[in-house]
């Protein structure tokens, strides 16, 4: 039995075989408890495609809520209606009068595959598809009878993952449209239209971010934190925003795509403009980065190594916390001279956003200063950077980004967007007053950022010492003497 298609089974000698039970209330339509018919090939994946695409066509065949012949067949008690097949929203009239309309098969008729399993189908059910003297005519689709909104969720999940979509975006949609009914209610899902949309964006801004792990927060229901006043700070950001709402946007156009839903998008012009956005990533100050790295405070864990330096590298380099956080031993290299950091999509858990991303960014000295090689050396061929960071649904930085927040709240630090991820606007924002040109920033960063850094896509290739003296200039007057040295 192949456990992701439970209707997909392997016989003795390596071939595929379909099967699928029939449900008890169809049987006696049918005329059979279940249905086996090979694949005719040993391939996996071969039979995976024709498996999945002929359990479409028998679900759809014999689906009892879609208000098809087959559900017609038993309230009728009637074994006639099982002699028609058709493909396309129909209605057949039979010569005795009667009619009966049927629900859309989704084939492509130049595809061999649907032509195939539809004919397997057909067979399977005792159905030849030629039935004299009916007459057929096309009706408008109708929608079908709806659910409250959570019934579909599980639905939409599945469908998702067979488009191959990341478990972290399938629990993301999941959560999405779970917090839509804590606000609005698990209304039948014909019923969701612009208001509901409207009430889901008003209530969506009062809540707090991340309101299921921060303790004030997690023990209250939604209804609860829409009757408080919740700080500003603490709000959801409207990036957060806009990524519910965009899944949300998703699930409507899935249920149209199921007949569910009929009309426009509801959620479709309710997303804010992030350019004039209240609450983006806050830069630190030079101020606040002395603080940050104070020797007093900030010490080195040998448990705990990227808890020193991915701030320290963040800070210096202005990559992304989790292009560091992923990183391998093998990523430290020496490119004419100059110690680097590889920040290349080169192994199958590396995060990098886009090609402009894939770089080399030299080494500040000051790491070097602090012992950053040596610390290299340590480690053990073929490792990552930082062992003691595993890998979670959000990537390999959610402990050390975390251990940092709580960082800078006890030293004092920690204002309204600020995070592990402001080092990386701080780093422009230097670089920018250094007068550095533009395309070498980018180099450094890994691709521009809107509204400071305008310049179209260049040839990549400025040579590593010219960024080594971009990157030296970078200078936030810290006492790296005293910080501890590895």
């Amino acid at each position: 039995m192949i456990s992701k298609l439970p209707y997909l089974q392997i016989g003795y000698r390596g071939t595929y075989y379909f099967r699928l039970v029939i449900p008890k209330h169809l049987r006696h339509s049918v005329g059979q408890a279940s249905i086996r018919r090979s694949l005719k090939t040993t391939d996996i994946h071969t039979a995976q495609r024709r498996a999945s695409s002929l359990y479409t066509t028998m679900k759809k065949l014999l689906d009892t809520e879609s208000g098809g012949i087959w559900s017609a067949a038993e309230d009728e008690n009637d074994n006639s209606l099982k002699n028609t097949i058709v493909v396309g929203n129909l209605k057949i009239t039979y010569p005795d009068g009667r009619t009966v309309e049927c629900e859309k098969i989704e084939t492509d008729p130049n595809s061999e595959i649907d032509s195939e399993n539809l004919k397997i189908a057909l067979s399977q059910l005792g159905i030849d598809g030629k039935q004299p003297g009916t007459v057929v005519e096309r009706v408008e689709p109708k929608t079908k009878t709806a659910k409250p909104i959570s019934m579909y969720i599980e639905k939409i999940v599945d469908d998702k993952r067979r488009e191959k979509c990341s478990e972290k975006y399938c629990g993301a949609l999941r959560d999405a449209i779970l917090t839509f009914i804590e606000i609005v209610g698990d209304i039948q899902a014909d019923q969701l239209d612009r208001d509901c949309a409207r009430k889901y964006a008003d209530g969506f801004m009062k809540l707090p971010s991340n309101r299921t792990k921060k303790p004030r927060y997690r023990a209250k229901t939604v209804k609860q934190l829409l009757s408080m006043h919740i700080p500003k700070e603490d709000l959801v950001s409207d990036t957060t925003f806009n990524n519910n709402l965009q899944k949300l946007s998703t699930f409507a156009l899935w249920l149209k795509l199921e007949k569910v839903l009929s009309g426009e998008n509801p959620f479709s012009g309710f997303a804010l403009d992030l350019g004039k956005a209240r609450n983006q990533w806050c830069a630190f100050t030079k101020e606040e980065i002395q603080k940050v790295f104070d020797p007093k405070t900030y010490v080195y864990d040998r448990n705990r190594p990227s808890h020193f330096f991915v701030p320290l590298i963040t800070s210096h380099c202005g990559s992304r916390v989790e292009e560091v956080c992923c990183m391998n031993k093998s990523d430290v290299i020496e490119v004419d001279g100059v110690w680097c950091l590889r920040l290349f999509e080169d192994a199958d858990d590396k995060s990098s956003k886009n090609a402009m991303s894939e770089r080399l960014v030299p080494i500040h000295s000051k790491l070097l200063e602090l012992g950053f090689l040596k610390y290299v050396e340590t480690l053990k061929d073929g490792s990552k950077l930082f062992p003691n960071l595993n890998r979670t649904v959000n990537g390999y930085h959610s402990a050390v980004s975390n251990a940092f927040n709580r960082y800078l709240e006890e030293i004092g630090v920690k204002r309204d967007k600020l995070s592990l991820k402001s080092f990386r606007h701080s780093v422009i924002t230097e670089l920018l007053k250094l007068e550095i040109r533009l395309e070498h920033i980018r180099e450094i960063v890994g691709h521009s950022v809107e509204h400071d850094i305008t310049l179209g896509r260049y040839a990549k290739g400025v040579p590593v010492d010219v960024l080594k003296r971009a990157v030296d200039r970078l200078d936030w007057n810290l006492a790296a003497s005293q910080l501890p040295k590895f």
